[in-house]
C-alpha cells in the first residue's frame, strides 16, 4: 500500500519556541516551523519517493508554515475556518497519522500546556478521563481507520505517547515551566526528524480506538461567561457555572461540537 501520510501541524511543540508570542506571525520562527517540517518530510521521501504527504497548519488562524518552502510533493492545508480544523482533509485513503509540534493538556507538565482554548476551555474530559488535543484528533483518524504513527513535540509530550505501544515521537525540548524549556541544538534536531521520517513509512503506527458509545465530553471553560455562551448549542447541557456536557455518537460528531464551542468563545472576549 502506498505510503500517505497526514500531518497535523501544531507550534507548541516545535524546538526552540518558548512563548506564545514567538508564535503570533513572527516570520523568524515561522521558518524555523517549517524547516523542521520540512526536514520530516524529506525523510518520508528518502524512504518513499512516490510517497504522498498532506499537512494540516492547524495552530491559531492555520497560516503559520511556509508554503514556498515545502517540498514539491507537499500538500498544505491553511487558513480558518475549518469545520475539522486540526484534521480537516484527513479520511480513509491516509496509511498515517503524525501530529507534529503537539503538547500536553493542562496539567501535563509541558510548555503551553492547554487544551484547544487556552482562553476558553481549561480541561476536557471524555467518558471520565482528560484529554489532550492529540489524542482527541487520533479517537477522530479511528473513525476512518487511520492509525497514529508519530508525535513530535517537548519531553513531556513524547514521554505519553511513548508510553503507548506503537507509536513513536521524538522531544526537540525539555520543559522546565510552562514558558521554559531546555532546547536541542537545532542542527541535532533536523537531523533526528530526517531520521524520524526516513522511518515512518515501515511504521504501523496505532489505531487508538475508543469503544464506548455513545461518548459523553464535559468541558470545564475558564470562565461562566463561556459556558453561559455555548450552553445555546443544543444538545449541550450547563451543569455548573463553569462546566459543559453533552453526548456524540461519534468523534466526528464530538469534534463538531467542540469546534463549534470554540467558534462561540471567540466572541467572549468583545465582552467585557
Amino acid at each position: 500500500m502506498a505510503t500517505k501520510v497526514f500531518i497535523s501541524f501544531d507550534y507548541e511543540g516545535i524546538g526552540g519556541v518558548a512563548s506564545w508570542t514567538e508564535t503570533e506571525g513572527d516570520r523568524r520562527w515561522n521558518e524555523l516551523a517549517t524547516r523542521q517540517l520540512v526536514a520530516y518530510c524529506e525523510g518520508v521521501f528518502s524512504t518513499d519517493p512516490e510517497a504522498e504527504v498532506v499537512v494540516a497548519d492547524s495552530h491559531a488562524n492555520g497560516n503559520n508554515i511556509l508554503w514556498e518552502q515545502l517540498p514539491d510533493r507537499v500538500s498544505l492545508i491553511r487558513g480558518t475556518p475549518r469545520n475539522y480544523y486540526m484534521f480537516e482533509g484527513l479520511d480513509k485513503s491516509f496509511t498515517h497519522l503524525v501530529l507534529f509540534g503537539y503538547h500536553t493538556a493542562i496539567g501535563g507538565g509541558g510548555m503551553m500546556d492547554h487544551t484547544y482554548s487556552a482562553s476558553a476551555i481549561y480541561e476536557i474530559k471524555i467518558n471520565g478521563k482528560p484529554v489532550d488535543e492529540g489524542l482527541i484528533n487520533a479517537y477522530a483518524a479511528s473513525e476512518y481507520g487511520v492509525p497514529l504513527a508519530f508525535v513530535y513535540g517537548d519531553d513531556k509530550t513524547a514521554d505519553f505517547y511513548r508510553a503507548i505501544p506503537g507509536i513513536d515521537t521524538l522531544a526537540c525540548k525539555k520543559a522546565i515551566s510552562r514558558f521554559a524549556g531546555e532546547m536541542r541544538p537545532l542542527g541535532e534536531l533536523l537531523r533526528a526528524l530526517t531520521e524520524k521520517g526516513q522511518a515512518l513509512p515501515t511504521t504501523k503506527g496505532k489505531v487508538l480506538n475508543d469503544p464506548q458509545r455513545p461518548i459523553v465530553c464535559e468541558m470545564t471553560m475558564t470562565d461562566a461567561t463561556r459556558s453561559y455562551l455555548c450552553a445555546v448549542i443544543p444538545g449541550v447541557e450547563r451543569p455548573t457555572e463553569r462546566t459543559l456536557r453533552f453526548t456524540a455518537h461519534d468523534y466526528l460528531e464530538l469534534y463538531r461540537y467542540l469546534i463549534t464551542i470554540v467558534y462561540i468563545c471567540s466572541m467572549a472576549k468583545t465582552i467585557r
